[in-house]
């Protein structure tokens, strides 16, 4: 349960306790290069089956989204 004044690590921790799942935040351009960094974080950083992605962008180039989203279907999905 999230309570105010509760250390966010805390409650980082719960909520992939409850999930099972990686969080990833990326806040930033879709586009090259970001979307091979984005990849190469994932796999690099994968622990858990599952993943809960907190995304907050402007847009930007469709495919390299696309490519983003297919890269986190086969590590997660796939896995």
């Amino acid at each position: 349960m999230v309570s105010p004044g509760r250390p966010l690590a805390e409650v980082v921790q719960a909520v992939t306790d409850a999930l099972d799942a990686d969080i990833i935040m990326y806040a930033g351009e879709i586009g090259r290069p970001y979307d091979t960094r984005f990849h190469k974080c994932c796999v690099k950083y994968r622990e858990r089956p599952n993943v809960l992605l907190l995304l907050t962008t402007f847009g930007g180039n469709p495919d390299a989204g696309y490519r983003m989203a297919r890269w986190l279907q086969q590590l997660y999905v796939n896995g």
